[in-house]
């Protein structure tokens, strides 16, 4: 779903504004995640993750959160099927009322294999945008140490807000300044911080707190590595 929003930025939006509505379009990612983990503390209790709890209430719990989000999505993916247009209603830029010209696939593929920029940024946005999801993996993540369901469900709730408040900003601050590189370094820079300094508390055994606020302020630099990278 990434992918199309950085399009459609780019299409309907100009130089000024690409960088805002790609982070808005972005943050539907951590923005479902979030509403995930309200289902989650809303359907599940402390003896399903611990076993504690009947299988058969555990299931009932599972039905409920699956056929909710289900009726969330339909809710929530139908208005598009009527309120999406397929073009802008007027050209963003001046490029855009240039004619493309028309390329087979194989002088397309030639031409970005031929450039080099165009392959370190691929390189570094598969390796980077492999821990956007981390928001979502918290859980499972910290599972093996001493945390309860709902110290992991709060924090990535709040690791989804802060993604969301990084990734507007970010887009805002781009729309601005234009400094790509840079804030691609910072950005790579500030992830790999957050991820080591987030295995460091939990190897020696940080207080929960101070391990789970990491995990929280991880979430700005993670969720905006898609809106630097477009």
């Amino acid at each position: 779903m990434k992918n199309p929003v950085t399009k459609l930025a780019s299409n309907w939006f100009g130089d000024k504004e690409r960088g805002t509505a790609t982070a808005i379009g972005i943050v539907s990612g951590p923005l479902g995640i979030f509403i995930s983990k309200v289902l989650i503390l809303s359907f599940f209790t402390e003896g399903d993750k611990t076993g504690s709890e009947s299988e058969i209430i555990t299931r009932k719990h599972w039905n409920g959160f699956l056929l909710t989000q289900c009726i969330i999505t339909i809710l929530m993916v139908t208005p598009s099927l009527f309120l999406i247009r397929e073009k802008p209603p007027s050209p963003p830029s001046m490029v855009a009322t240039k004619p493309r010209p028309v390329q087979s696939f194989s002088q397309v593929y030639t031409g970005l294999l031929s450039n080099d920029n165009y392959i370190l940024v691929f390189l570094y946005f598969q390796c980077v945008n492999s821990v956007a999801i981390y928001g979502g993996e918290i859980q499972p993540f910290t599972d093996q140490y001493d945390y309860s369901l709902f110290e992991q469900t709060m924090a990535s709730m709040l690791n989804c807000v802060a993604g969301i408040a990084g990734s507007i900003w970010l887009g805002k601050f781009l729309d601005k300044y234009k400094c790509f590189k840079m804030l691609q370094i910072w950005n790579a820079f500030a992830i790999a911080f957050f991820i080591g300094m987030t295995f460091m508390g939990l190897q020696l055994d940080f207080p929960n707190w101070l391990v789970l606020l990491i995990i929280v302020i991880s979430g700005a630099p993670m969720s905006s590595v898609s809106v630097v990278s477009y």
